[in-house]
């Protein structure tokens, strides 16, 4: 997909953080917009710093039945979506046995639920027109676990494994649909920006002490800010990649993950904290 411009992207959680880089980033290629978040005040401030042709439509990305609705409108607004950024996240701090099974449910319902319900909503108008792309923002965290953050370590790896399932299936249907999953480290955004950060925050626990404010400390010191990361991943999606790291002195530590599966160690990545 290496010509953006007179095109349509839908991009969820487009109303602040990466999610609003990438907008600015598509609409200065001279693409259409459909922007969806849940915070429509959000919204309705991104809608109106754009240079482009913008829809907007609060979804709740957790029920399937709002990105059917978003695919409706899309359609109905700009009669063909070219570019579907499943992009919504969020992320819940503490140990195992510090989060409550609600926030486990959280973290999956929108970080993982919530792509599948975009791409249920969306394939089936992309595999009739035959072309078109779908990116999927999951994080290092899909390829590297850190303490403290096990639910959003578990959305993330099913990021990927949905992603990369979806690349060997549409092989298989022999469309020319393309797949990228976007894969930053850290990045400062509204993640953090929620009750539940500041209830992590203020845990006890002794996991949730050590952990959080070393999450909150890596993202305060990210080198790449948020536009940053959406010039670098709209590169990768003109030039047809599928894993795109923004981030790319992160390779080393993939990398030696990947040792200690292929010889058979423990875990033993540098956390940092």
């Amino acid at each position: 997909m290496d010509q953006l411009a007179g095109k349509v992207a839908v991009i969820t959680g487009g109303g602040s953080g990466l999610g609003l880089a990438l907008a600015r980033k598509l609409a200065a290629e001279g693409m259409a917009l459909v922007l969806a978040d849940i915070d429509e005040a959000a919204l309705a401030e991104a809608a109106a710093s754009l240079p482009t042709e913008v829809l907007t439509a609060r979804t709740d990305v957790t029920d399937y039945e709002d990105l059917a609705a978003l695919a409706t409108a899309s359609l109905e607004r700009f009669d063909r979506v070219n570019l579907l950024c499943n992009n919504a996240g969020i992320a819940a701090f503490g140990g195992v046995l510090e989060m409550e099974l609600a926030e486990y449910r959280w973290v999956m319902d929108v970080d993982f639920w919530g792509v599948l319900h975009g791409i249920k909503a969306f394939l089936p108008h992309l595999l009739e027109h035959g072309d078109g792309h779908i990116l999927n923002t999951a994080s290092v965290s899909g390829f590297l676990t850190q303490p403290g953050l096990s639910a959003y370590n578990a959305a993330k790896f099913g990021v990927v494994a949905l992603s990369e399932s979806l690349v060997y299936e549409l092989e298989i249907l022999e469309s020319q649909i393309g797949v990228s999953v976007l894969a930053p480290a850290w990045v400062k955004t509204r993640i953090f920006d929620t009750d539940r950060y500041e209830q992590a925050a203020a845990s006890s626990g002794k996991i949730g002490e050590r952990v959080v404010p070393a999450m909150r400390a890596f993202a305060e010191q990210g080198r790449l800010t948020a536009d940053d990361v959406a010039e670098r991943t709209v590169a990768g999606i003109k030039e047809g990649r599928f894993y795109i790291f923004p981030h790319k002195g992160i390779l080393k530590f993939v990398g030696h993950r990947h040792a200690d599966i292929s010889e058979m160690r423990n875990p033993s990545v540098e956390q940092g904290l």
